[in-house]
C-alpha cells in the first residue's frame, strides 16, 4: 500500500485514485463508490477471484474494466454480474483475463 501511494505521488495522480487497505469483499459491501478500473488478484486457487467478480460489477462505471490475474488452469466465465469478458492474455503459468461493463 505504501509503494502503490509513493508512486501515486511521484506521478502526480492522488486526486485520482483511491487506495484502501482492508478485505475486498466487505469494501464491496459497503460501499457505493463507483470505479472506471479495478484489479484483482487474490490468492490462487481461493475461490475469492469469483467471489469478488460477482460482487464487482455494481461498483464499475459503464464502460470500465476490471483486470483479474489469476492461474491459468483456473477458467472464469464470460460474465459476471454485468461484466463481459474481453480478452485473455496468458503469461506463462499466469493469466490475466479482462471484462468490460457494457
Amino acid at each position: 500500500v505504501r509503494v502503490v501511494k509513493e508512486n501515486l505521488s511521484k506521478t502526480k495522480l492522488e486526486q485520482f485514485a483511491s487506495v484502501a487497505q482492508t478485505d475486498s469483499l466487505a469494501f464491496l459491501s459497503m460501499t457505493d463508490r463507483v470505479f472506471d478500473i479495478a484489479f484483482l488478484d487474490p490468492p490462487y486457487q481461493t475461490g475469492l477471484l469469483q467471489k469478488a467478480l460477482a460482487s464487482i460489477g455494481a461498483h464499475i462505471a459503464q464502460g470500465g474494466v476490471v483486470v483479474c490475474e489469476h492461474p491459468t488452469e483456473e477458467k472464469l466465465d464470460d460474465g459476471f454480474d454485468g461484466l463481459a469478458k474481453q480478452k485473455d492474455y496468458r503469461y506463462g503459468k499466469t493469466e490475466i483475463t479482462v471484462y468490460r461493463k457494457e
